[in-house]
């Protein structure tokens, strides 16, 4: 695949994930192992690059537009170091094929989860939650980080569903503030992987980046147009769709 495709794949990628919070290594990996032919830590590498182009184009939205929980991220933040440690040492010791598998698996885990939460959605969900309530879900930061490690799913994937249900954050503000999240997690699971000897496909990247750029602007501005049940349902069905793909793909 020439790589220039990346600019227009990169466009598309970054608007969907800064519109629903989903992380955009679900997207990039796939793409980048079916379609650019890349080993998978090499996909990694350069998804999570990717990603934290798109990502920090999608903060400075966010941040602006106001839908950032700074409190929340300052207690979240902490949390995520043990399982990105531990994401980065498995992603040198499992089979590709096992690699793609677990994604799908665990993509459809997360889908499942969110509709499990399902709930009405009402006008009282809050801007802001105190900061101590965010320590109940400490488990999501503590886990979900190893997932980023391994294969660049984003910790928003996990952590949407439970600011939204459990904190009754607005969807707005739960998907702002799992992106500055994964913004911190990306940056830290690149480091981590240029140490262990993965690099980037700098061609791939240099034509992504003009589209993740502009996708962050574009994907939050499309999610002021929309209301929560929306983007909770385009959250839930883009999970499921990329969970059975990648399984069908994997067998």
């Amino acid at each position: 695949m020439p790589p220039f495709f990346s600019l227009p794949v990169g466009l598309t990628i970054a608007t969907v994930c800064m519109a629903t919070g989903v992380g955009g290594g679900v997207l990039w990996v796939p793409f980048l192992i079916l379609a650019a032919d890349l080993e998978p830590t090499e996909a990694v590498a350069t998804a999570l690059l990717i990603q934290i182009l798109g990502q920090a184009s999608g903060v400075a939205a966010n941040s602006k537009a106001g839908n950032i929980d700074w409190k929340g991220f300052r207690v979240l933040a902490p949390l995520c170091a043990p399982g990105l440690l531990v994401g980065l040492g498995l992603s040198q010791l499992v089979k590709p094929s096992t690699l793609m598998i677990l994604l799908g698996w665990a993509l459809l885990l997360i889908s499942l989860l969110f509709v499990a939460m399902e709930k009405e959605l009402r006008i009282e969900n809050k801007q802001d939650v105190d900061r101590r309530r965010f320590r109940r879900i400490w488990f999501i930061p503590a886990t979900a980080p190893v997932l980023t490690g391994l294969f660049s799913l984003g910790v928003g994937d996990w952590l949407v569903p439970f600011l939204e249900g459990r904190l009754e954050l607005r969807m707005r503000r739960a998907i702002g503030t799992s992106i500055v999240l994964m913004l911190f997690l990306s940056v830290f699971g690149f480091l981590g992987h240029l140490l262990l000897g993965n690099q980037p496909r700098m061609e791939i990247v240099a034509w992504a980046a003009p589209g993740v750029l502009a996708g962050g602007q574009i994907g939050v501005a499309l999610a002021r147009k929309f209301d929560d049940r929306f983007l909770k349902e385009l959250f839930v069905f883009l999970l499921l769709l990329l969970g059975i793909h990648i399984i069908f793909q994997s067998y």
